[in-house]
């Protein structure tokens, strides 16, 4: 591949390492200054004493991210702000850059705990595991590192793996990684096509890595509803097929608000067709009732809240739907290096 100079866009293949390190870690970040120094030093600290290489991805940040970022013995790229960027796209690209044995990937707002990887190799030991995960704790602005807030996630096989988790990139190769045009569910997706093969994604009870919670505004909390779009992406894809049928049973208030909706505005169509007032009448009761019942479940002063977002989830899944989940190849390969 042709070297270019930093900063330069490129496109292609990595050239490979004269020798292939046992474990790559890929760090995903999109604007988290505040927190990615912490995650990058638990990062080198966490291999300092094994053969390792680490790179981190940004996905177009407009703040000091990469600036930080620029302080540490790692490599640095960042993906072409003009594609369709997530933290699928930048597992993606990690995978491809990358040579290790097995791949640890990272969100930015993460802090690794002392001793996980050797936890991590050691399961995956068992040639029929894929992917493993540990127990994550939430911080909240301000805290201390502390392990009393645990994730309440399942133990044993699971459909996947949220956020980080270490994966034999022998199985992605033979199973495909991450798909960079999922917008959601991306380690569902993942989990299923490595299950097909033959493979199995496990978590552990053993500590696994810190999330550092950010504040948030009530309309970024809103947008986060874009993950829904890739639940539509997963379900037309594998229409029919047991991960349609996970997610859909999985997923159930969103669509069993939208079929609410929808059956009441047949109804609604219907009764304006036939001109019969008495139906109106009792359909408009139904849906003032409903409509009181929500506030009342809900907190009427969280009832728009949660209206706006069931909105936000039916708009994302239809825009899945229509996108479809092109193959993983079809993804331009487009980034900045920023250092080697």
């Amino acid at each position: 591949m042709e070297q270019h100079s930093n900063g330069d866009m490129i496109t292609g293949r990595s050239s490979q390492a004269m020798s292939a390190p046992e474990l790559s870690v890929v760090v995903v970040a999109r604007n988290e200054e505040n927190v990615i120094g912490r995650c990058l030093d638990s990062v080198v600290h966490a291999v300092s004493h094994r053969n390792a290489e680490i790179l981190f991805v940004d996905s177009a940040s407009t703040d000091r991210t990469v600036e930080i970022a620029q302080c540490y013995p790692i490599g640095i790229v960042r993906l072409d702000p003009h594609l369709s960027l997530s933290p699928s796209a930048g597992r993606w690209l990690g995978t491809r850059l990358t040579n290790g044995e097995y791949l640890f990937f990272v969100d930015g707002d993460m802090v690794v705990i002392d001793g996980w990887l050797a936890h991590a190799l050691e399961v995956l030991g068992n040639q029929h595991v894929a992917g493993v995960g540990g127990r994550l704790f939430w911080i909240l602005p301000g805290e201390e590192l502390h392990l009393g807030r645990r994730d309440d996630f399942p133990l044993g096989q699971v459909p996947g793996l949220g956020g980080a988790g270490v994966y034999r990139r022998r199985a992605l190769q033979e199973c495909g990684t991450y798909n960079p045009f999922l917008r959601g569910e991306e380690e569902r997706e993942l989990a299923y096509r490595l299950s097909s093969g033959g493979y199995t994604v496990e978590r552990v009870e053993a500590p696994m890595a810190y999330h550092l919670n950010k504040p948030r505004s009530v309309q970024e909390n809103v947008e986060r509803a874009t993950y829904f779009r890739g639940v539509g992406q997963i379900m037309r894809h594998y229409a029919l097929r047991r991960i349609f049928w996970d997610l859909l049973r999985e997923q159930r208030e969103p669509f069993l608000f939208w079929a609410f909706v929808i059956v009441l505005f047949l109804l609604f169509a219907g009764s304006t067709a036939r001109h019969s007032h008495l139906a109106l009448t009792a359909l408009a009761a139904v849906t003032l009732l409903g409509a009181t019942a929500l506030a009342i479940w809900k907190g009427f002063r969280r009832v728009w809240l949660y209206l706006h977002e069931q909105w936000l989830y039916g708009v994302r899944f239809l825009q899945g739907l229509m996108i479809g989940l092109p193959p993983a190849d079809r993804y331009p390969e487009r980034f900045t290096r920023e250092k080697q």
